[in-house]
This record gives C-alpha cells, sequence and structure tokens, in this order.
C-alpha cells in the first residue's frame, strides 16, 4: 500500500476513535468504559479515578482512590492543595508496614493508616511538607491508608481503634 492510502487510514482510525470516544463522555464528566464509570474530577486530581466515601457522622468525604502502585508513588504529591471533602485512599495488595513521607508536597495532611477491617490503627496528624525526608509508618500491619487535609481527622473526631466505613470500594 502507498503512504497516502496508510495517512488516509490513520486519519479516518483517529476520527473513528475520537468520535466513539466522545459518545462515551456524559454531560457531567462521567466516562463510560466497559462496565464502569470514571469521574473526571478537576478539583480532586487532573486524572479520571475511580472514588469511594468515608462516611462519618457529618457527612461523606469523597476519596480518590490509589490502587496501583503508581498512583500511590504519586500520591498527592505536586498538587497545589486538595479541596475540602475530598482525600486520597491507598489500597495495598496485602496487609504490611507501609511508611509515607511528604515528598514535593506543598499543603499539610493527616494521614491515617487502616487494618483490612477498616479499623484506625495509627494516626499521624499535621504533617507537614517541610517534615521530609522524614518517613511516618505505624507499628501495626495495615491494609488501607486515608489522606486528608490537615485537621480533619481531629474535627471528625477520628481514633486509633475506632472503625471506618468506607462505601463503594472497587
Amino acid at each position: 500500500m502507498s503512504r497516502k492510502i496508510y495517512k488516509s487510514l490513520f486519519v479516518l482510525l483517529t476520527i473513528v476513535f475520537f468520535a466513539g470516544a466522545m459518545k462515551s463522555i456524559s454531560k457531567d464528566g462521567t466516562i463510560f468504559l466497559g462496565n464502569k464509570n470514571y469521574k473526571k474530577t478537576s478539583n480532586i486530581s487532573e486524572s479520571i479515578t475511580e472514588t469511594a466515601f468515608l462516611v462519618t457522622e457529618t457527612g461523606k468525604i469523597a476519596l480518590e482512590i490509589a490502587d496501583t502502585e503508581s498512583k500511590r508513588i504519586r500520591g498527592l504529591s505536586g498538587r497545589e492543595r486538595l479541596a475540602d471533602g475530598v482525600g486520597m485512599l491507598f489500597i495495598f495488595p496485602i496487609s504490611g508496614i507501609y511508611s509515607f513521607w511528604m515528598k514535593d508536597m506543598n499543603f499539610p495532611i493527616d494521614i491515617i493508616w487502616l487494618d483490612e477491617t477498616f479499623k484506625i490503627v495509627h494516626i499521624e496528624a499535621n504533617v507537614e511538607p517541610n517534615t521530609f525526608p522524614k518517613s511516618f509508618a505505624p507499628t501495626l500491619p495495615s491494609r488501607y491508608v486515608v489522606e486528608l487535609n490537615a485537621g480533619v481527622a481531629s474535627f471528625k473526631n477520628l481514633v486509633v481503634g475506632q472503625s471506618l466505613v468506607i462505601e463503594n470500594l472497587p
């Protein structure tokens, strides 16, 4: 085949791909891929993510899910801020002692470690960006870690030993 035919096929396939992609995006920004819906949440993240919810007595906190190694490594690093009522849920494949640091962070956070039953095993409150390169870790194994804006854990009366409810886990 000639180069013109290859170029024409490439252009045609590109148009078909983008036309199909546009049909799968609703007006509210939800993107439909297979049997899962992903919400583009520019105030939470620059990427398309699944969202879980931490249910508290005073309402729900949207949690962006970091369930792959690359998402867990990036975490909240490099962001200017975290919107009110939003956090990040780190999901690890197995329980273990997972440490966190404030590399490339621009705002203070609360870090909350949860075991496999969502019981809080450790809290580091008001961790400042200038603590880097210090690492923070629990003494007990955890499977999940929640990061929230600094002060939210105290405001929501979260304490070690308390069991949390997290909805919409993948």
